[in-house]
């Protein structure tokens, strides 16, 4: 293989036809000064969409079916030899998957040092443009911020749930009895329910968004806001409970 390479995930982008287009015009331009008498090389796609795949050498084709897909759930543009010689080649690959980070990224490599170098800062450049604020989705904030929400409402849930139904179960400690139930219950499907919330969170902001065009941030705060909201209800419903058994106990 080549004696040098450099290479990087790419995340939270979106690419419409136009960006497809510009994408492909920068790889083709650097293959054409590279190589302007070198017939060895060539560009080839590769694009999953609709549940099937196809391999092309003729971008033409590669767009026309990017713009009638449904769904666009990976792309690959990949400049390589056309022979199997990996001693001494150049080689340039972007490889988009919307759903899987790990199989999105960008590799330059070859012989040359500083023409990996320059051709891969000038890729990511233009990569850089298709940015969008989807990183916030998939950010260890908003992790915290779905773990807290999902076990403190859990907990609520649990609650309240108790408080309702103490009263018409005619068993000693009816009350801790049904809250540790119900939370060792939740407990065990909260991992699944994580699991469920990821894969919503996913088609919602994918990881590379093809296009179509992703939420603004305004648009996810206003969703983190319903579900702080829907926690301060928890809150207040729990708090009243509560409050109306600790009268009650003083009462007596």
């Amino acid at each position: 293989m080549a004696d040098y390479l450099k290479d990087t995930n790419i995340k939270f982008l979106t690419i419409q036809t136009d960006d497809l287009e510009k994408i492909n015009s920068e790889i083709e331009n650097i293959l054409k000064e590279a190589f302007p008498k070198d017939s060895s090389l060539q560009i080839e796609y590769v694009m999953r969409y609709d549940g099937l795949g196809i391999k092309r050498t003729d971008f033409e084709e590669i767009k026309n079916c990017f713009e009638r897909a449904k769904v666009v759930e990976r792309l690959v543009i990949q400049l390589r030899s056309k022979n199997l010689d990996f001693n001494n080649r150049k080689l340039i690959e972007l490889k988009l998957d919307k759903d899987n980070l790990i199989n999105s990224y960008l590799v330059v490599s070859d012989n040359n040092e500083s023409w990996v170098d320059t051709k891969f800062k000038h890729l990511q450049s233009r990569l850089e443009n298709y940015k969008n604020q989807n990183r916030f989705a998939h950010s260890i904030f908003f992790e915290l911020f779905i773990q807290l929400v999902g076990i403190i409402s859990g907990l609520l849930l649990t609650l309240i749930g108790s408080i309702k139904l103490a009263p018409i179960i005619p068993i000693q400690y009816s009350f801790f009895i049904l809250f540790f139930s119900f939370f060792l219950i939740f407990s065990n499907l909260w991992s699944f329910i994580l699991v469920q919330i990821r894969v919503l969170r996913n088609k919602l902001w994918e990881i590379i968004s093809f296009k179509k065009k992703p939420m603004s941030l305004i648009i996810q705060a206003i969703i983190s806001t319903i579900f702080s909201l829907i926690l301060v209800w928890l809150l207040s419903i729990s708090w009243n409970m509560l409050t109306d058994i600790g009268k009650g106990i003083i009462d007596k």
